[in-house]
């Protein structure tokens, strides 16, 4: 079959890459966006990518090659969401591990995000991170790299690559690594609060130290958040750096 306009079809796959990016992306609301808002956004981009849209062989094209070209660009831009989207989970990660042993988990709420029910650290832990994303600009880098990739990563002759692994995997272990660093303080003071309190309601058995256990856990940890809030940017900055070396690595672009 061969194709008499190559702009639909070149839209088709423009499109398909800017909504497999946009379906894992940490912006904030574009998940809580009506279905019409998404579709407008998704287009408007794509729209604004005209002057790298791809261009097509002009014989031998075939519906079967569509599809695939088709699921290839979905596949390939939900690769730049989701490692753009670990910036993200390292922060939530290391909100959830400090709930969970504050006591926080007790507590929840809807993730205004998500509108899954979620805990209270949680949901600003969500929020915070997509400031830090808009913040710092990885927006503007993100979509940088995606209308450059259109160069080097031509759709018609893109294919899945082993290379994307290595970056994929490094990012998602720094990501594990990150929300652990940024929950050891506080995991280490409510450890020494559980073990003060333990050794206390041992020596003294008539102290009822189990109503007190909860609100000095709380306390420990929203003073220890307190003290180490100001290290979240710098530390967001640092998994954004290395976000966007791995976005680079499997887009195929330079820096």
């Amino acid at each position: 079959m061969l194709v008499e306009s190559q702009e639909p079809l070149r839209f088709a796959l423009a499109l398909a890459r800017v909504a497999g990016l946009f379906a894992f992306v940490p912006l904030p609301g574009v998940r809580n966006l009506l279905e019409p808002a998404r579709v407008a956004l998704a287009l408007s981009v794509t729209a604004a990518l005209y002057p790298v849209w791809p261009v097509l062989p002009q014989e031998g094209v075939s519906a079967g090659h569509v599809a695939v070209w088709v699921a290839m660009e979905g596949a390939f831009g939900v690769a730049i969401g989701l490692v753009a989207g670990f910036v993200a989970e390292a922060i939530l990660l290391g909100a959830q591990i400090i709930a969970l042993q504050a006591g926080f988990s007790y507590a929840s709420t809807i993730d205004p995000t998500s509108q899954a029910d979620s805990g209270v650290l949680q949901v600003i832990a969500s929020l915070s991170a997509a400031l830090l994303f808009l913040s710092f600009g990885l927006d503007r880098e993100v979509l940088r790299v995606l209308a450059v990739s259109f160069e080097s990563q031509a759709p018609a002759t893109f294919s899945a690559n082993p290379s994307w692994v290595e970056p994929m995997l490094r990012i998602s272990s720094l990501a594990w690594r990150i929300g652990l660093r940024l929950a050891l303080p506080a995991v280490a003071v409510l450890t020494v609060a559980d073990l003060a309190m333990a050794l206390t309601g041992r020596i003294h058995s008539q102290l009822q130290l189990l109503s007190l256990a909860f609100p000095v856990k709380v306390l420990a940890a929203v003073l220890v958040l307190s003290a180490t809030l100001p290290s979240f940017p710098v530390v967001y900055e640092y998994a954004a750096t290395e976000a966007l070396q791995a976005i680079r690595a499997v887009a195929g672009v330079g820096r």
